[in-house]
Order: C-alpha cells, then structure tokens, then sequence
C-alpha cells in the first residue's frame, strides 16, 4: 500500500513539473523581446581608410609636403630617410630632429608612416664603415620610431645597399652562409631595438625563413616585394631552391604572420594583368601600393576590369581591408532594465586583415551621449567575423522624450579616446551612414515607455 502511493506522488510530482514548465514557457514567450534580423549589401564606392591604400614617397627632409598630401587625400606615405652623411658617424641631433619632425606632422595630418632608413637612394652607393654602426644607427632611429608606433604602418628593414633593399653591398658579397648571418643580424637588431608591437618588412620570403631556423622570432616580420608582377621570380625575390613562384605565394599565405605587406610593381609582364594581380595580392596579403611605381601597369589595370569593376578602382578597393556589415539580429524593441542580446557578421573583402590595434565597438548614440561595448569575437578568419553583444541599456538612456531618436552603430577604431570620421574605419556599406568615425545601421524611436525599431 505504501509503494502505491509513493508511486502516486511520484507520478503527482512529475505531472507538476511539466505543468510548471509549460507555464513558464509560455510566460517567457510571451515576454521575449522579437528578434529582427538586419541583412547588408557591400557598395563599391572608395574608402579613403587609414593604414592600406596607394602611397606615395616622401623624404624625411621634406615635411612641408605632408600636408598637401593629406590634403590630396593620400593617408599613407613611404618615409625614406637618407644617411648617406652618415657613413662613418653616428647621426647627429640635427639629422634626428628632422625625422621626429617629419613624423610628428605625419601623425598630424592622419598619415600612416612606412619607413625606410638607406646609405643611398639611388644607384650610386657606398657602403657605411661596418655592420657594427648599421646597429648604432638602428639604435638611434628606434629610439624616435618608437615615439611614434601608433603611427607607424610598418618598418622596411632598410640600411644594406642601394634604397636600402638588400643587395649591392659589400657586407653580402660573401659566402650564403655569410649573407644569411649579416641579414640575421640586422634584423634582430631592428626586432631588439624597435617597440614590440612594430611590423618590419623584408624583401624575400626566404630572408624570414632563414631567420625563423636562425631562432629569431618572425611573428611581426612580413613582405615588401619591390617587383610585384614582374617576372617568373619577380626579379629574384623568389629565388630560392625548391620554391617555384606558386610555391612561394603558398608559403607567405600560409605562414607569413603579419597582414601589413606591400610593394610596387617595376614593368608589364605576363603576370601584371588585373585578374592574376588580384589572385597574388590575396595570397600576399598586399595592404600597400606605391602610386608612382609603376605607372604603366597602373594605367594597364584602368583599361581592364574585374567583377564588374573598373581593374584600377577594384585593386584601390581592396588593398588591406575592405570591412562591411553583411547582417545583424538586434531586438525590435530597447526595454529599459532588460539585457539586449544582439549577434552578426561582419565580411571583408579586402587582400588582408586590419592591424590588431584596431577593435569593433558597438555604439549607442542620444544627440550628445555616447555608450561604446567592446564586440565579442566568436570566430573570425580573413572572410568573416561572427561577433556577439550583450549590454544592459545605460541609465542615462531607459527614460527618454516621446518621439527621441536612438541610434545604433559600430565603431572600428585602435583608440577609443580620438573617434572621428579620419581616425576610425568606414564600412563599404549600401545601407550604413558613417558620420563622426560611427557606421549608424539601426534607429530606434521612443515611444510607449520604449525604444522601437524604425522599418
């Protein structure tokens, strides 16, 4: 009789539950906030963003052109400073000040700097005394560059031969074993001296292999290709045994680790055409382009198209990143007190990923107060960043005017302190406004003690 009824209560027991279940389900449903999901477009309109695009080069002693540049609306520079006083001295304060000048107006004007340090910029060189005052000067230069990191694009490697591009000195006319070594020992110098968060470029795939098996630590060491698309090894910078030219583009897309690489292109060839330079600067990962160099293969790629594209404004486009919304959940309506869980995509486009400085912010703006929630990143790769949001409505917004504007926005900036429509990143967007450095996609109106969703 007593298990009777213990299986009675049991029974009893089990069918409240499921009661309970049912009615809190029903409650929360009927007080979930709906869900709208958002989707986007990409446009094909120019971006004029910081750090990628056609730069153009200027030298350290002439920073009367940086404005006008930025003026002109060029957001990158190749700053090209020359020591050939230099060749058996340390630099002097006269030669140093005039670097710091030079980058401070970069960085006034909103230019990203790539920099290059040579014993000549053309072809009649010579040589500076030893390897060991390469690394004094290495030392006195970083001591400036590394004021100025957060403006800094990248570093070139720089210092041996002419322009500074590795060949035509004496210091590498020597065994391999010995070129190897003297090229180690510049770049360890440049990783030692320079901040930790400086990417530096060198101009073969095979240089940042033989510094890997040397132990130097090429995480932040990437490629500049001075002869983008010009011949079967563009000119010798693929030139190492077992590596065909596919070869190396597979290695530097799959092993390179930094997206800031670049380069320029010297003449036509049959590899220059806008469909196959789209194909390597993909596996490259190109973020920067000089504008002046080559201008035939420029003009090429204006006579040419690609998805529809003219070829000169697809390659403008797409050098570096290329970020825009493709779609968003967000709740149709903003209840105060109420946690809003929001989730999307964000695509890109572009041959590269941003610098790791930069960070997504979700924004909520009302007329002059400005609420930033860092986005949760759940996967990314070169294509696609899946991103989530969760946040609780400031107290500053939950109670508002009938009829007041809420506007919603992501924010692309590496620092939060200076956001504006220079500094930060606007979304190749049809659908998104990008004012003061925020991409708006979402307006919510108040109304019945709540923000609704505007169609």
């Amino acid at each position: 009789m007593n298990l009777l009824v213990k299986r009675k209560k049991v029974i009893l027991f089990v069918f409240i539950t499921i009661i309970l279940i049912l009615v809190i389900g029903m409650c929360l449903a009927v007080f979930r906030i709906p869900i709208r999901t958002i989707e986007f477009t990409e446009s094909s309109k120019a971006l004029n963003n910081p750090s990628r695009g056609f730069y153009i080069q200027i030298g350290s002693g002439e920073k009367e052109r940086l404005k006008g540049a930025s003026e002109s609306g060029v957001r990158l520079i190749l700053l090209a400073y020359d020591l050939h006083n230099y060749l058996n001295k340390p630099i002097d304060e006269e030669k140093l000040l005039e670097l710091k000048e030079a980058l401070e107006e970069a960085k006034d004007n909103n230019i990203k700097v790539i920099f290059r340090a040579a014993y000549c910029f053309e072809e009649d060189y010579e040589d500076p005394a030893s390897l060991d005052l390469i690394d004094i000067h290495i030392k006195q230069i970083a001591e400036i560059l590394n004021l100025y990191s957060e403006n800094l694009l990248c570093v070139q490697a720089g210092f041996l031969g002419p322009w500074g591009e590795w060949h035509g000195s004496r210091f590498l006319d020597v065994s391999e074993t010995q070129k190897v070594q003297v090229r180690n020992r510049v770049l360890e110098s440049l990783l030692g001296n320079l901040n930790s968060d400086s990417i530096i470029n060198v101009r073969r795939p095979k240089f940042i292999r033989a510094a890997k098996e040397a132990g130097l630590d090429v995480s932040r060491v990437g490629l500049h290709n001075d002869a983008l698309l010009s011949s079967d090894d563009d000119l010798g910078t693929y030139d190492e045994n077992g590596y065909r030219r596919e070869d190396e583009l597979e290695w530097v897309n799959n092993y390179i680790q930094t997206e800031i690489n670049g380069g320029e292109m010297p003449m036509i060839s049959d590899y220059s055409n806008i469909a196959n330079g789209v194909k390597e600067f993909n596996m490259l990962h190109i973020t920067y382009l000089n504008l002046m160099y080559n201008q035939e293969v420029l003009k090429q790629w204006k006579t040419q198209s690609f998805q529809g594209q003219n070829g000169f404004v697809y390659m403008n486009n797409h050098l570096g990143y290329r970020y825009y919304l493709q779609n968003v959940k967000l709740p149709k309506y903003l209840k105060s007190g109420s946690t809003i869980h929001m989730n999307g995509v964000i695509a890109n486009s572009g041959f590269a990923l941003i610098d790791d400085n930069y960070q997504f912010y979700i924004v909520i703006q009302k007329d002059n107060e400005i609420f930033y929630k860092k986005l949760k990143i759940e996967s990314q790769n070169k294509e696609k960043i899946m991103f989530k949001v969760d946040f609780r409505l400031p107290k500053e917004l939950r109670l508002s005017e009938e009829n007041s504007i809420l506007n919603m926005g992501i924010v692309l900036s590496d620092n939060l302190s200076q956001i504006s429509s220079q500094s930060c990143i606007e979304f190749a967007n049809k659908e998104t406004e990008y004012k003061d450095g925020i991409n708006l996609f979402a307006r919510y109106k108040y109304h019945n003690n709540k923000y609704q969703l505007k169609q």
